[in-house]
This record gives C-alpha cells, sequence and structure tokens, in this order.
C-alpha cells in the first residue's frame, strides 16, 4: 500500500479503496507472506490477467515507476527488493539502472561465497549494458573477483586479458599503469587459488 500511491498516482483513500475491492472480489488476498501489510494475488492466473489488460508501453511506464518508488522507501534495498527493482527496471525500459541494481547484487552474493548467483547477476547485467563501456567495464571488473574468489581459472583468465586488452586499447593516452597492474594480481590471486603457479608468478611479474 506504501508504494501503490507512487506507482499508480491514486491518493492513498484511492489504493485503499481498490484494495478492498479487490478482495471482495477474491482478487487478491492480504497474505502478509513477506511482511505485515502485504497483498498478494490469490491466484497466479490473476496476476498475468491483469498484466494481460496493459499495453507494452503501460507496463513499461508503471514497472519503472515501482521499481523507482521501492528505491525511495527502502534505499538500500534489503533483500530481494535489490533483485525485484532490478527485474522491473529492466522491464521498465531502464537497463543502466538495472544493471546498476544487478551489480550490487552481485557484491551481496560475492560476500556471502555465493558463486554461482553472483556470476548469473553479473553475466545478466553485461547483457544489459550493450557498448556502454564504463559500465560493463566495471561489471567485467567484479567477474574477475567472482571467477578468482570460486576458482573459475579459465573465465578469470579470459576475463582478465579482455579488460586489460580493453585498457591498453582505447585508454592508451592515459596514464593506467596502475590500473592494469591492480587487474593482473587479480588474475595472479585466482590462479594462486587454483594451484596454478607458473600463471601466477607470470602476472605477479607483469603486475
Amino acid at each position: 500500500p506504501r508504494l501503490l500511491p507512487s506507482i499508480t498516482g491514486f491518493t492513498k483513500e484511492d489504493v485503499t479503496k481498490g484494495l478492498k475491492e479487490a478482495i471482495r472480489r477474491n482478487v487478491l488476498t492480504a497474505s502478509g507472506a513477506h511482511f505485515v501489510g502485504a497483498y498478494g494475488f490469490r491466484h497466479a492466473l490473476a496476476r498475468e490477467s491483469v498484466l494481460a489488460d496493459l499495453l507494452p508501453e503501460e507496463l513499461a511506464t508503471l514497472s519503472a515507476r515501482a521499481a523507482g518508488a521501492m528505491e525511495t522507501l527502502h534505499p538500500e534495498l534489503p533483500g530481494e527488493w535489490c533483485e525485484r527493482a532490478a527485474s522491473l527496471y529492466e522491464a521498465g525500459g531502464r537497463p543502466t539502472d538495472a544493471a546498476r541494481l544487478l551489480q550490487e547484487s552481485a557484491r551481496r552474493a560475492l560476500s556471502r561465497s555465493a558463486f554461482e548467483t553472483a556470476e548469473s547477476a553479473l553475466l545478466h547485467a553485461r547483457g544489459l549494458v550493450g557498448s556502454d563501456w564504463m559500465m560493463w567495464m566495471a561489471i567485467d571488473d567484479l567477474l574477475l573477483d567472482v571467477y578468482s574468489s570460486s576458482g573459475k581459472t579459465a573465465g578469470l583468465m579470459q576475463q582478465g586479458q579482455r579488460l586489460i586488452a580493453v585498457y591498453l586499447e582505447r585508454y592508451a593516452a592515459h596514464n593506467l599503469a596502475r590500473r592494469i597492474a591492480h587487474i593482473h594480481l587479480k588474475v595472479a590471486r585466482g590462479m594462486l587459488a587454483g594451484a596454478d603457479w607458473r600463471a601466477a608468478e607470470e602476472h605477479v611479474g607483469t603486475a
């Protein structure tokens, strides 16, 4: 109920009336499944039916508003809020915002050693940013940490070489030796974890 006024543009009173009517007609239920005061669709088909009645541009607008309302109400986007907001931004045609939140979701997954979840989120984010160099380089840099921590040495080497090549090709005029050395050290740490001593030594030497 706290999100709906911002999303729909209706007043709190109108939202309350609408919720009561939807419950009376057995469309919604006061489930409290996620938190006190939460409402849910009584059947999944009811939700699909409501969505089917919306034009694509209506759904995109409401999705983007919903994600924005979530960030306003829950600035840190704890728990499931982060993934939900990312999904809504994507549906709302705002891929950059979706990728930003997917990176945050990946950082959280990495911190709890959920490496597959982190990798999946980052690869999804990577597909959203297209040719936005700054965005995908940041994503790839975080992906290096995931591969290094999870022991995926093949992915680590590939990502590391790709990032280094981009820095050398696109930013040769800038003095980014320290940044490139940092990437080599990330790769070296991953190689050590994978017991590839020779590769680790090479990357340390280059760094």
